[in-house]
């Protein structure tokens, strides 16, 4: 298998690998090229010219791609918006909101195309702990807590440390990790300092052993302001790390009626604070939430999704 790297910070590499892309798609008689990027799908887009059997799968894993600045802003009108359901064979999208978010789309309804929703698959490391037992409640208070996800302001992990640094207050001995690079590290790390909580909060940057950091996690907390689907939960989910998750759609869709989760409104550091205290002194509640949702992450192995895009390439190619 040969991997083919896009740089969307290269518009010459984008141009290289279009005719790379464009050689192989002629010379192995490939039918279907299949994107998760907003780049990807505008060169999927161009290499199909001139390949009429050519055709292609577009996935969708975030409500804002291209970004949020007035560029993102008119890629996703000009591209997500007019270009992709226009020009692409097949889309979907991780979550219903993010789905029905496509199905709303101008060009959409020009074209009549329905949206497919397929969630993420759960990779096979992750759904191998599934029944590994838990981590053992913590003495005198040393929970860590964790997230994982790019350092940016999307993310909200300003309002994490804030709300630690409020938890400390009751639980002094309350740590926290962020796995995870970009561009607000500095920033997140005076802040850190600012709130006097610079030694209970460790940087890791961008891990390969996201795994076993997930399971030494008491509890996992994704403050953000937008999300698809994150498959952190459902990684935290697998490994037996309760969540608390922003209340948002992509979140939401899947930490309902705090069944398998608990949801805090987005940028509210004094609720964030005051859930997470709440659960960590509730063990019986955490294992309750982890009981259900070992049980919920089973619906998203490779067993039960791989058919939903094996059916549609079939649907493709007929």
């Amino acid at each position: 298998m040969e991997i083919i790297h896009l740089n969307p910070n290269d518009w010459l590499d984008l141009l290289q690998t279009i005719r790379t892309l464009k050689k192989e798609c002629i010379n192995r008689r490939i039918e279907i090229l299949h994107c998760h990027s907003p780049v990807g799908s505008l060169a999927s887009i161009i290499t199909k010219w001139g390949i009429p059997n050519l055709r292609i799968v577009r996935t969708e894993h975030t409500p804002v791609p291209w970004g949020t600045n007035l560029l993102g802003k008119i890629s996703r009108l000009l591209f997500t918006n007019l270009l992709f359901p226009i020009c692409i064979d097949m889309e979907v999208g991780v979550s219903k909101p993010i789905t029905n978010m496509l199905n709303k789309r101008i060009g959409a309804q020009w074209c009549h195309r329905s949206v497919k929703f397929i969630p993420p698959v759960l990779p096979e490391k992750y759904w191998k702990r599934i029944n590994h037992p838990p981590k053992k409640e913590p003495t005198g208070g040393q929970y860590i807590i964790g997230s994982v996800g790019s350092l940016r302001k999307i993310k909200g992990y300003e309002y994490l440390l804030k709300a630690i640094a409020l938890v400390r207050e009751k639980y002094p001995a309350v740590e926290l990790i962020l796995v995870g690079d970009g561009e607000e590290k500095q920033t997140l790390e005076e802040l850190s300092t600012k709130l006097h909580i610079q030694n209970a909060v460790q940087f890791l940057g961008a891990r390969s052993d996201v795994l076993e950091l997930l399971e030494r996690m008491d509890l996992f907390v994704l403050p953000s302001f937008v999300e698809g689907l994150p498959t952190s939960i459902l990684e935290s989910w697998a490994v037996g790390t309760p969540v608390i998750g922003s209340d948002i759609p992509g979140i939401r869709a899947i930490l309902s009626n705090e069944q398998y989760g608990w949801l805090v409104a987005p940028g509210d550091i004094h609720a964030l604070a005051l859930k997470i205290i709440t659960v960590l002194a509730n063990p019986q509640e955490r294992d309750r939430v982890r009981v259900n949702a070992r049980q919920a992450v089973t619906a998203y192995t490779i067993d039960k999704i791989g058919p939903d895009y094996q059916n549609i390439y079939s649907e493709l190619l007929q």
